[in-house]
């Protein structure tokens, strides 16, 4: 289990129960062009439209698609050496609490098919708020990998969204996902999915341009044989 998760849910119920003023925060799921056999980073923004407070974020992603292939979330690597802290847009640059007690930003788990689902967060670590409003930060670098089972193929799209996509209700919560101040207060968010695609490799770009200037060359050669034997009949 993730030690985390009994903090977390512990402020969720908090959340309901003492619910103060609030704004929206905006989480945006960034895009990404990966190769087949390949793995990468998704990044993830968060943003406030006023100047409410984040102490804690918890958040859970899912990816879809709709053909028979697979991209899956892999755990984030240790704090040591997650690229999410040491990037200086993080939201909770300098006083991270995963990265102080040496927690790990998130896990891959399973809903529908394997690794298709990311749970994680993060919390001051000094129990202060951090003051918005946020414009852009770093929320999390998801790590992608391609199923070893059933491998993508250039031309595959696949969706990454926040589940929820937004709160369900008044609380500013929903699910495993929500955003609270020092004091276990919820805020509503919203989001927008991101797209992942997947692109020939570099060597498969090589061969098909030199088929290709292969097919001229052949083509111009044949025209100029055939004007030439036009000009001689």
């Amino acid at each position: 289990m993730n030690p985390r998760k009994p903090l977390y849910l512990f402020m969720l119920l908090v959340g309901l129960i003492t619910n103060g003023a609030r704004a929206d925060f905006v989480v945006t799921i960034g895009d990404l062009v990966l190769q087949p056999n390949a793995a990468g980073l998704l990044p993830v923004i968060v943003s406030s439209t006023t100047g409410q407070a984040l102490a804690n974020t918890n958040f859970e992603f899912l990816i879809t698609t709709s053909g028979p292939t697979r991209l899956e979330f892999a755990s984030s690597p240790d704090p040591s050496s997650d690229p999410t802290f040491a990037a200086p847009g993080y939201a909770f640059a300098g006083n991270s609490g995963d990265q102080a007690f040496n927690i790990s930003l998130g896990t891959a788990s399973t809903t529908n098919v394997p690794n298709d689902t990311f749970f994680g967060g993060d919390l001051t670590a000094d129990g202060t708020d951090i003051l918005g409003p946020l414009a852009g930060a770093l929320l999390a670098y998801l790590p992608i990998t391609t199923s070893q089972t059933l491998p993508p193929v250039p031309g595959d799209t696949f969706t990454v969204s926040l589940i929820p996509s937004a709160d369900g209700g008044s609380n500013g919560i929903s699910g495993f996902t929500g955003f609270s101040d020092s004091g276990a207060t919820f805020f509503p968010f919203t989001s927008t999915d991101g797209t992942i695609t997947i692109v020939p490799e570099p060597s498969s770009w090589s061969l098909c341009l030199s088929a290709t200037i292969l097919i001229c060359v052949n083509l111009i050669e044949w025209k100029r044989r055939w004007r030439s034997h036009s000009i001689t009949s």
